[in-house]
């Protein structure tokens, strides 16, 4: 989910309307957190990846688009990302975007493909929201935004650029995640081709941010093996200037796969450090990756590459808002409290860093389903941070705080961000069954979606293998 730069101004663009500007203390923070389960950190052998979408104006329709078949030769339309309803009109992907089962999208345009790229024979079918889900075949996703040193702004129609505007620049980025995340879905059966497939459409296409200054963190599963995924643009250099479809290299993405045993958390933050590029295993990574750092003057070429620390600016100094100091804790703590819950014989102690956290932890005993849903409803309750007590809870004690307002930009001091806040649209507990339970279920996976904040919803389980849009 993004922390639109555009939005903490303030501006606010709806699909089919023009801009318009709501007073500073009315915006907020658009940022998400996702959480990886590996099938050893879980009593049930399954794996699990969470996502809270956390973006007050999302379109959160539950939307499945089915399996499919192509001539040889098809070409796959890539259409711009959208958040706000509707994402999607008249796209050929899913019942719910025809205007015919939408009457109040009547004369609403049909969008313009950005560009194609070549289709596979057959695709399989999947569940999406705001962003994609889960495939007949198991495999799951969940996303958040990270800052990234490298950007590039999303298309609009003439092509705007960091610190320059360059008119229809050829050979534009097709690709934000969310169309990465389709395209995985619709052509892998497991989480290590989706890494792969993902990476290397974004290097020959190019990858744009959903926001100024952003890059993408994914929580990647099958019943097998899990992941994070990172990735940044490639496409321009420190200063903004253009290297486009010439370039050696259009998205610098890694691959980490989680030990098992382990459980991972991304909070809008990269969180791949080393690379190691002799373990196959357990590393995927663009080809020309480190060359490219080092032309790019990101990375001196010595030792093993740190990719949060290269291809991201620092937690500590980067500013997610003119006006505002930097915020690490807006990060560092959603880590702090997670792996303090699974894993409290570390003995980790909240800091400003979140750098200082590890990529994963062990669990000190396996999670139940039920354990990891509670997960996502956290306000750091029986914490010194809990956001029960004190004076901006309220007379009534509640932990539902809005975020940013005037007083940030007079006061020093950060505010609380717990796991579930109130502008949540809806949030994913997607489960990858082991092949046993798979075939008990007769299905390879669950996605468990609750709409509105987690603290007081329900989940509701979707099955991977839905034959039919009409459910």
């Amino acid at each position: 989910c993004f922390g639109s730069a555009l939005r903490l101004l303030g501006i606010v663009r709806p699909r089919g309307m023009r801009l318009f500007l709501l007073p500073l203390a009315a915006a907020e923070w658009d940022t998400c957190t996702t959480m990886a389960f590996t099938k050893g950190a879980t009593t049930t052998g399954s794996s699990f990846v969470t996502h809270t979408t956390d973006c007050i104006e999302c379109d959160s329709r539950w939307a499945y688009v089915p399996p499919r078949d192509y001539p040889e030769g098809a070409l796959r339309p890539v259409y711009k990302y959208y958040t706000a309803f509707p994402r999607e009109v008249n796209t050929n992907r899913s019942m719910m975007y025809e205007v015919d089962h939408n009457p109040e999208l009547a004369g609403v345009t049909d969008p313009l493909p950005m560009g194609h790229i070549p289709q596979v024979r057959h695709t399989y079918g999947y569940y999406e929201a705001t962003y994609p889900y889960m495939n007949e075949h198991g495999v799951a996703f969940g996303e958040s935004t990270a800052a990234a040193t490298l950007w590039t702004l999303e298309p609009d129609g003439s092509g705007v650029w960091p610190d320059k505007k360059i008119e229809s620049p050829e050979g534009f980025p097709l690709f934000a995640v969310s169309n990465l995340m389709q395209i995985a879905l619709e052509r892998c059966k497991t989480a290590r081709c989706a890494i792969e497939t993902m990476g290397k459409t974004a290097e020959k296409y190019g990858f744009y941010g959903e926001d100024p200054e952003s890059g993408e963190t994914l929580t990647v599963t099958d019943n097998s093996e899990t992941w994070i995924f990172n990735i940044a643009s490639a496409d321009c250099d420190r200063k903004g200037n253009w290297d486009g479809p010439g370039a050696k290299m259009r998205a610098a993405w890694v691959g980490q796969r989680v030990p098992e045993g382990h459980v991972a958390v991304s909070p809008n933050l990269f969180t791949i450090k080393e690379i190691d590029p002799d373990d196959k295993e357990n590393f995927m990574f663009a080809e020309k990756i480190h060359e490219v750092a080092v032309a790019k003057g990101l990375w001196d070429g010595k030792g093993l590459m740190n990719y949060a620390a290269t291809w991201g600016p620092s937690p500590l100094t980067h500013v997610y808002l003119a006006g505002v100091p930097p915020v690490p804790r807006y990060m560092s703590m959603r880590l702090w409290r997670i792996y303090s819950r699974v894993a409290p014989s570390l003995k980790l102690q909240p800091h400003i860093d979140p750098w200082t956290f590890p990529f994963s932890v062990p669990v000190d005993k396996q999670l139940t389903r039920r354990e990891i849903f509670e997960l996502t409803r956290d306000h750091y309750e029986g914490t010194p941070f809990d956001m029960r007590l004190g004076v901006l809870a309220g007379p009534f004690g509640t932990p539902n705080r809005l975020e940013h307002g005037e007083g940030i930009t007079k006061h020093h001091g950060e505010y609380p961000r717990a796991i579930s806040i109130p502008r949540t649209a809806y949030s994913v507990v997607a489960e990858a069954l082991p092949d046993h339970r798979a075939e008990k279920a007769a299905t390879p996976g669950i996605a468990w979606v609750a709409t509105d904040t987690p603290s007081t919803s329900v989940y509701v389980p979707f099955f991977a293998t839905a034959k039919s849009e009409k459910l």
